[in-house]
């Protein structure tokens, strides 16, 4: 299961949302949204979101969570996160 995080390195919300996964023990890949190579990662997400919000977190090629329109909170992300993951497995 892959879990892509676009973020913003100075981002308060993105480190909260790292610290969890870790803590958690779940392997994710991080992608700064300000350089050239994050960027070209991000467009295709943000063509279908419309939305520069970070963090922005993509599972599985499948599914986005965008803030303030799949989730209020890094909490609610993380606990998402933790859902699909746990569907997916089954």
């Amino acid at each position: 299961m892959k879990v892509k995080i676009f973020l913003v390195n100075n981002c308060s919300y993105c480190k909260k949302l790292e610290k969890l996964l870790n803590k958690a023990n779940i392997e994710f890949e991080t992608f700064d949204i300000k350089t050239k190579e994050g960027d070209k990662i991000f467009k295709p997400i943000f063509e279908i979101t419309q939305s520069e919000l970070v963090p922005t977190v993509l599972i599985d090629g499948k599914h986005i969570l965008v803030p303030e329109i799949s989730f209020k909170t890094i909490d609610m992300c993380f606990e998402i996160i933790l859902k699909i993951l746990k569907e997916e497995i089954k």
